[in-house]
């Protein structure tokens, strides 16, 4: 109930900055921009490095070092092992092998400049960000085997469905032309897993990276 009544605040977060977007007619305004980016989930802890890819969109006024973005997000299928005891056996264990669906993930972005993004002259900025995020779909289903066939696993792996986390990192824009720039991301995702009872999470609390492209639109007044 607990982790339930979280996820549902992390998008209610979601929703009340999308609200606050059109208020402030965000898809009319300067600043608006899109992009792609493709990453790495580097989960660890038996679950293998995954990749990652996100349509972007977002907003970067110029005008203060606050900027914002959304990232929805698909990672793919990810391969996973693990030991645990076999409770059919006393003393001995089991070995679980296997492969999870991939996963649907919507992010809230919050950034903050350091250096002058004022300066037309200035292509490179370093910034830091938080974010929250909502998975919306996957990790609910798994292949796997256990060695051997008739052990009875103590630690079972969680089929996640809905889940939320946030995260901490850093990165760096670099204009390329007037309405391109690259941008690279790093940092650390805490996610909301259940450790009331004994399981594997095949999305857990992990280091991410990610590299991408975003678009600027047409500037307009304001």
């Amino acid at each position: 109930m607990k982790k339930i009544t979280l996820i549902v605040l992390l998008a209610v977060i979601c929703i009340s900055a999308t609200a606050q977007y059109k208020k402030a007619s965000f898809f009319t305004r300067n600043g608006k921009f899109y992009g792609l980016k493709a990453g790495v989930h580097l989960f660890g802890n038996g679950v293998s490095a995954t990749p990652s890819v996100a349509f972007i969109y977002g907003k970067d006024k110029g005008k203060n070092k606050i900027w914002h973005w959304w990232d929805l997000e698909y990672t793919a299928k990810s391969k996973y092992s693990y030991t645990t005891k076999d409770n059919n056996v006393g003393g001995t264990t089991a070995g679980v092998n296997g492969k999870i669906g991939g996963m649907l993930t919507w992010r809230y972005n919050w950034c903050f400049y350091f250096g002058d993004n004022k300066n037309e002259d200035i292509k490179g900025l370093p910034f830091a960000k938080v974010a929250v995020e909502v998975v919306l779909a996957g990790r609910g289903s798994a292949i796997e085997t256990v060695t051997p066939s008739n052990a009875s696993p103590e630690k079972r792996t969680y089929l996640e469905g809905a889940n939320g986390g946030i995260d901490i990192g850093g990165g760096y824009t670099y204009k390329i032309s007037e309405k391109t720039t690259l941008i690279g991301v790093a940092g650390y995702r805490w996610i909301l897993n259940d450790g009331s009872y004994p399981a594997f999470f095949t999305n857990p609390s992990h280091p991410f990276v990610n590299i991408g492209f975003r678009f600027a639109k047409k500037k307009e007044d304001d």
